[in-house]
């Protein structure tokens, strides 16, 4: 029985050498891991020692049984049942020392074992940040040309230059629904100017042609506007409740220049109404020209 338990223990240090080799050869590509590894291999080494000193105390004990059986075995040759008891007591001495042994060498096992599937579970590939959204392009505009939702372009432009600010929107040819038509032959634009967060001027212009971007240098004394910005049904909506009528198209300019009603909604009946950045029209009227948006080089449309 001795000798079954012993290999039993042999075997399973084997094991636990190879699902050592097994978490050596997975950890090897981090610090931590290498780290743990020298931990493993010191309780392995331990587990060894243990076992060496339970292998030599059993051959000890083995000696003593010897001896034993030695001394009484001439007084008694005949009888074997004083030695019976003395029998009794090594072997139970035996069987604590090797159940000791063994529940040793299973409880590290487990810890190895364990240490060791976490060590091959543990996600070490190092994680890249999320990388921003390609930039806007006409193909990804829903509807374009003829069918373009007017507010989702402006948010889908500000989602591009996170934390810019407006300087200029002109957006022409907007029905009460917010939708315009920039096919071939309508005129209809967008044209936006905005101040990065470098401070650098950013044009974005939005025809049939399709999309363009120009940056460059701002000019100090342009006004930069703040965010959320109404939307083009919301001015609609306030100068529908002014007498604006309903079959009509017009044409929505925002200068930030004007604190007190920097948007302005032009009808193509004529009609004109101003609106302030909480989105209610303005009770007077004031004659503005909104032209001075720039055509710097290399904004084609």
């Amino acid at each position: 029985m001795y000798r079954d338990d012993t290999e039993a223990a042999l075997r399973r240090a084997e094991i636990l050498e190879q699902e050592l080799a097994q978490a050596r050869a997975g950890a090897a590509a981090t610090d931590a891991a290498r780290a743990r590894l020298t931990v493993l291999e010191d309780e392995l080494a331990a587990v060894h020692q243990g076992l060496a000193a339970s292998v030599r105390r059993a051959g000890e004990l083995q000696t003593h049984l010897a001896a034993l059986r030695r001394l009484t075995g001439g007084a008694h040759a005949d009888d074997p049942l004083p030695r019976a008891p003395q029998r009794m007591w090594i072997g139970m001495l035996l069987a604590v020392v090797l159940t000791a042994a063994l529940l040793m060498l299973f409880v590290t096992s487990l810890s190895v074992a364990g240490d060791a599937l976490r060590l091959f579970r543990r996600d070490t590939t190092p994680h890249a940040p999320p990388a921003p959204p390609p930039p806007l392009t006409e193909r990804e505009i829903p509807g374009f040309p003829a069918s373009v939702d007017a507010d989702a372009v402006l948010y889908a432009v500000f989602r591009d230059y996170p934390g810019a600010r407006p300087v200029f929107i002109e957006a022409t040819g907007v029905a009460v629904d917010g939708f315009v038509d920039l096919g071939a032959g309508t005129g209809h634009v967008f044209r936006l100017e905005l101040r990065d967060t470098r401070g650098r001027a950013v044009w974005v212009a939005l025809d049939a042609a399709g999309l363009a971007r120009h940056d460059g240098p701002a000019d100090p004394a342009d006004a930069a506007g703040e965010m959320p910005l109404c939307t083009t049904r919301v001015l609609w909506d306030a100068a529908l409740a002014s007498g604006a009528p309903a079959d009509a198209t017009g044409s929505f300019d925002y200068d930030a220049a004007d604190n007190d009603a920097p948007w302005t909604l032009e009808l193509d009946t004529g009609e004109r109404f101003r609106l302030g950045a909480d989105c209610r029209a303005r009770p007077d009227e004031r004659d503005r020209v909104y032209n001075d948006f720039p055509d710097p080089e290399g904004l084609e449309l």
